[in-house]
């Protein structure tokens, strides 16, 4: 009977402690070692080589489609070397130039 009560008392006592983990006490989480940990791997991932590239990719793709633009309007041609894709300033020249259709009602 005495060695029941021993483990009742016992997983009581496992039960206290794993009540509240993130405490302060000996047996608790490392609360602080972990937030620290996390931030060195944020800040690890932020600054890896990788970030660095895409970064680049995508500012040399937006300065690209910037000369592209520049050079559409300047020569008021399709778009330099991007298949598949009109002018916009041809466009809407071309908007501009063409009479709008009358409809079959109008006096």
């Amino acid at each position: 009977m005495a060695l029941i009560a021993i483990a009742f008392f016992g997983l009581d006592q496992v039960g206290a402690e794993l009540e509240n983990p993130f405490g302060t006490d000996a047996n608790d989480f490392p609360l602080l070692h972990m937030g620290i940990s996390l931030v060195d791997d944020l800040d690890s991932m932020m600054h890896s080589a990788q970030h660095y590239a895409v970064r680049d990719a995508v500012r040399d793709a937006a300065r690209d489609a910037a000369q592209d633009a520049v050079r559409c309007g300047r020569e008021g041609g399709a778009l330099c070397g991007v298949e598949g894709r009109t002018c916009p300033v041809r466009t809407a020249a071309a908007a501009r130039a063409e009479p709008t259709p009358k409809s079959t009602f109008e006096a």
